[in-house]
């Protein structure tokens, strides 16, 4: 390990001779006058685990930075550039395959037995004490493979509905997968309940929609309990409509049920152990030395109090602007947050900054706008309630002056960290409306717009290290 490490930090040096002979500094960029000096803290969002994707990094654009870093120190221009990854201080010590998510580390609650359970499907939310407003479906995530065996409905029931239709959808694109149809007289029916016998089987990371056909008397519910979190976990309440963005969040302490849904475990699957604990722990521990080595060898790594995960991105970031003024480096004039699969056209960023020096209270960027919020998946958001965002610059690249800076890191513990940092960013700014200077050469996804040429672009985001190498030697080229 320390071997790569020495070669790394022998191919970044050799890159260094390279670029004093071959790269120039344009004219222009000398010849722009500022009267402020400039500090420009480049912080590039990194998971712990991503070591070729800085190494690329080191590799391409961080040499820029360094021979401009140079060139403006030679002629004494008041320009200077930082670079650091920002990464979390811990790993998620919980396996993967016991996490209910990869983006967050959050650990599966372990089913006791292969037994058969009961899943209590619920279709009534609680106003008030003597107030029911009746909900139709709900949106659920399984985190085990398991097998529907019987739907059980009450027969008090069964005779005022008479018939009692079921929907199984994806949730994620609202096709219909099964459909069964409970009928007074024609269903089985045992001690007061009629029932349907199915035989559905649902794979781990399944997303599915129950959406029931009823008109049920508010009085007749009953209140139920259901405790299936080992294999499954309720996400969303649906009222009439299969549109997410009229569903709501589930909550469980406001809810009665109508249908029993009768589940086991696959018998082809164990249940949940320990038996990779303690590989993974090697793993970390592994991990952990890495990363020590590279922030000895590199010195350009900033580690921030939290578990390095998807869903704590938001906090990350301000966990960094709290950093960045509380050891004391509040002379820097702007940052710049991307990600570690963008490459940063730092000579156009620069001239950018300097053409725009007197801008305060200055956000640059590519704007997103009444972008949609996600319901499921790695997006999904649980607690910003309108159907859009506020607008928000794209990930790849953006740039906030110093008092935006500022005001965050004062306010770093009273903001809320949404389900992203970009997304969570938007809503963060909605508080203060600061200025929004829109510029499409932040290039925000894999497609380009035509009319923005690539080599005049500030930032070309989603590329693995060989596609990272390939537009750095497009840009030298150019």
């Amino acid at each position: 390990m320390k071997f790569l490490f020495k070669l790394n930090l022998f191919i970044i040096v050799i890159l260094e001779k390279f670029f004093l002979y071959y790269f120039a500094i344009p004219n222009d960029l000398l010849s722009i006058k500022t009267e402020r000096s400039i500090h420009l803290e480049i912080a590039i969002l990194s998971a712990r685990e991503n070591f070729k994707k800085r190494n690329a990094i080191r590799q391409t654009w961080f040499q820029n930075v360094k021979f401009l870093n140079q060139q403006f120190q030679s002629n004494q221009i008041p320009i200077r550039i930082d670079t650091h990854f920002i990464l979390g201080s811990q790993s998620c010590q919980i396996h993967p395959l016991n996490r209910k998510t990869l983006y967050e580390c959050s650990e599966l609650i372990e089913c006791d037995s292969l037994s058969n359970k009961s899943w209590l499907f619920e279709l009534s939310t609680l106003k008030s004490q003597n107030n029911y407003r009746p909900f139709k479906g709900f949106s659920i995530k399984i985190y085990r493979r398991i097998l529907i065996y019987r739907i059980v409905i009450r027969s008090s029931l069964i005779k005022i509905l008479k018939t009692v239709n079921v929907q199984i959808l994806n949730a994620l694109n609202k096709k219909k997968l099964f459909e069964f149809v409970i009928k007074q007289n024609e269903n089985l029916e045992d001690q007061n309940f009629y029932y349907v016998n199915v035989n559905i089987s649902f794979e781990v990371g399944s997303i599915l929609l129950f959406m029931i056909d009823h008109n049920v008397p508010e009085a007749i519910f009953d209140s139920l309990s259901t405790n299936n979190e080992c294999a499954m976990e309720i996400l969303r309440s649906y009222d009439n409509h299969i549109n997410d963005y009229e569903s709501e969040p589930f909550n469980p302490n406001q809810h009665r049920f109508l249908l029993n849904f009768e589940w086991q475990l696959d018998s082809n699957i164990e249940s949940n152990n320990n038996s990779y604990h303690h590989l993974w722990q090697q793993k970390m521990n592994q991990l952990n030395v890495q990363l020590l080595n590279e922030f000895n060898t590199f010195g350009d790594i900033i580690f921030v109090d939290l578990i390095d995960v998807y869903r704590n991105l938001a906090e990350k970031l301000l966990k960094f602007f709290h950093h960045l003024f509380q050891f004391q480096k509040s002379n820097i004039t702007h940052v710049l947050k991307t990600d570690d699969d963008c490459y940063l056209n730092v000579v156009q960023i620069v001239r950018m900054i300097m053409e725009n020096s007197d801008s305060t209270f200055t956000w640059f960027g590519s704007f997103r706008k009444q972008w949609p919020i996600n319901y499921y998946g790695k997006w999904m958001e649980n607690v910003w309630t309108l159907p859009w965002y506020p607008s928000f610059a794209c990930g790849s690249g953006y740039i906030l002056t110093n008092d935006l800076i500022k005001w965050l890191a004062i306010n770093h513990d009273k903001l809320y960290a949404y389900q992203g940092e970009d997304v969570s960013m938007g809503i963060w700014m909605t508080a203060i409306n600061p200025n929004k200077i829109e510029d499409n050469r932040w290039i925000c996804g894999t497609e380009i717009e035509t009319n923005v040429d690539l080599k005049q672009a500030l930032t070309v985001p989603q590329l693995d290290p060989e596609m990272m190498f390939q537009i750095h030697q497009m840009f030298l080229n150019s």
